[in-house]
């Protein structure tokens, strides 16, 4: 493989990682933070239970035509407001520890962060 053709392909990778990394709430996380995602989708957190690293910034994106929550028990970062189709929610996760979560609209959905220290 070409020079060019190789600088080509790393230069459209790291374009798309940056693509993906960013915030669909218009929020960034901090330059080199880490990111992840959950879905809410078919009335389900998608993943129900995640793992991340402290400082991790999650964001949560409802594709559900209907309204969802991601409202926390007791954990260190605040809970959303409601999220229509399409709308999204960002919290970073400092405190190491597990932190339950529902949609305070369906309370039959559950789901877990757990903050590594």
């Amino acid at each position: 493989m070409n020079t060019t053709r190789s600088f080509i392909l790393f230069a459209s990778a790291v374009a798309l990682g940056l693509t993906a990394c960013s915030s669909a709430s218009g929020e960034s996380p901090e330059s080199g933070a880490e990111t992840a995602a959950v879905e809410i989708a078919d009335s389900q957190f998608q993943p129900q239970d995640i793992e991340v690293a402290s400082g991790t910034s999650i964001t949560w994106t409802n594709v559900d035509d209907v309204p969802h929550t991601v409202t926390f028990d007791d954990s260190p970062v605040a809970s959303s407001d409601e999220l229509g189709d399409g709308d999204s929610f960002t919290a970073t996760f400092d405190d190491p520890g597990t932190f339950s979560y529902v949609c305070a609209l369906h309370p039959e959905m559950s789901a877990t962060v757990t903050v590594a220290g």
